[in-house]
């Protein structure tokens, strides 16, 4: 399957940018300075969809400019990558971001327009608070209705980092939306399966592959990698634990970042779990907190998926807390997957029913952990944290000697979850997104 992605430009300019202490940036300036503006603020544009198929399937994926052939392709696409305050677009109607010429196009030759926002769902929110089933009454509305106003009829696709149950439910109450004289055609996909991208590196880099050897670098007490990357509520709960039980710098690596919070954003965060009892003082947010020259903030994006090679060796446990909690529904992305990979212990913390979800595939998980935080009774997402956090009190008197023991006591459930990720038969990446 051969699939075009069209661009504004050589640079691969797509993407909307936009700090979170601007609320309106005019589409004439950004069409203007685009490329000057998208620097200032630390962000390159890109269209990181197009970035990792074209990386893993290079084969697969034509790069164009509006104008192009599109007659080579099984499927052409045109993505506006949302990233920043993403809200703001919505509601200013981000197809007003498109050039006039470039809509033409698409319209002409039936592009669809896939509108990737799948990392920070919650940004999308029209208001502050909403219960979970009425998260996306003003959001979806909104861009149909701007749709409508400028007449985009061409296919519409919302790439959003919801579970299946989500998915589902955004189906059920938005199909495809028809006027008498427009027809707005909006769908869902989500970016679930993320962790496939993971598993193609795996296959097709060699030189991204973790060549298992524990043991091989040995430190005196620690034994688990914490990796969080970038700072949400429920990271900063597990991560005050961490430095209160000293399990964190003394028994384990741990990364967590502030980069492009405003201290706003940080305020929030920190209202609603200090009220849990979580001693968030113990957290410097002044520093990004990294584990090795691999793990900065800088280096992300374009070496997320490098291991750290030296720190696996070292450890047991990987202490794994997805992009998501509460109870949006089971959302795994790669970070569950890696341990299995890596061949380390799980201890996994996620939306609930992650791990009855993950166990459902097949994948088993170690019997002295607490996995009450699983619950989709539990309520309230901070309460979900609490329950998590007795696994840390737990680990906090166990030494590496103990893990250890553990680990090799566990060697078969290790393996097992190793060959069954490894021998998983599943579908098609490109073509579930782009069929």
């Amino acid at each position: 399957m051969k699939i075009g992605f069209y661009f504004e430009n050589s640079n691969n300019l797509n993407a909307i940018p936009v700090p979170t202490s601007k609320n309106f940036i005019d589409p004439r300036q950004w069409h203007a300075d685009n490329r000057g503006y998208a620097n200032k603020i630390g962000f390159n544009g890109g269209c990181n969809l197009h970035k990792w198929l074209k990386y893993f399937h290079p084969e697969s994926v034509i790069t164009k400019l509006i104008g192009d052939d599109t007659t080579d392709c099984d499927v052409n696409v045109f993505i506006i990558t949302l990233s920043g305050n993403a809200k703001m677009y919505i509601y200013q109607n981000i197809f007003g971001f498109i050039k006039k010429e470039t809509l033409e196009f698409l319209h002409k030759h039936n592009i669809t327009i896939i509108i990737d926002y799948a990392s920070e769902r919650p940004h999308m929110w029209h208001a502050p608070k909403f219960s979970s089933n009425m998260e996306w009454c003003y959001v979806i509305p909104t861009i149909i209705y701007n749709a409508m106003a400028l007449k985009v009829s061409v296919p519409i696709k919302f790439l959003l980092g919801l579970s299946a149950d989500g998915l589902n439910m955004l189906r059920e109450n938005y199909p495809i939306h028809t006027t008498n004289d427009t027809s707005v055609n909006i769908s869902f996909d989500s970016y679930q399966n993320f962790w496939l991208y993971y598993r193609y590196n795996i296959e097709k880099n060699i030189e991204y592959q973790y060549k298992f050897n524990v043991n091989g670098n040995v430190s005196d007490s620690k034994f688990f990698v914490c990796l969080m990357g970038v700072a949400k509520k429920h990271r900063l709960a597990v991560m005050s634990k961490l430095i209160e039980y000293k399990l964190f710098p003394y028994k384990g690596y741990s990364s967590l970042f502030f980069d492009g919070y405003t201290q706003f954003d940080i305020k929030w965060m920190k209202e609603r779990v200090s009220e849990y009892n979580f001693n968030l003082n113990l957290i410097d947010f002044n520093k990004n907190y990294t584990v090795d020259k691999f793990l900065t903030f800088n280096e992300l994006e374009k070496g997320d998926l490098i291991p750290p090679v030296d720190i696996l060796n070292d450890i047991y446990l990987n202490i794994v807390l997805e992009s998501w909690s509460g109870k949006v529904g089971a959302i795994p992305t790669e970070k569950s997957f890696k341990p299995f990979y890596w061949k380390k212990l799980p201890l996994i913390y996620g939306t609930v029913r992650l791990v009855n979800q993950l166990k459902e595939l097949g994948f088993e998980f170690l019997d002295i952990f607490n996995y009450t935080y699983d619950d989709k009774n539990i309520i309230i997402d901070e309460d979900q944290a609490v329950e998590f956090c007795k696994n840390l009190e737990i680990l906090q008197n166990f030494t590496k000697s103990d893990i250890k023991n553990i680990y090799e006591k566990n060697i078969n459930l290790i393996e097992h979850n190793y060959n069954l990720f490894m021998n998983k038969k599943m579908f098609n990446l490109v073509e579930h997104l782009f069929g």
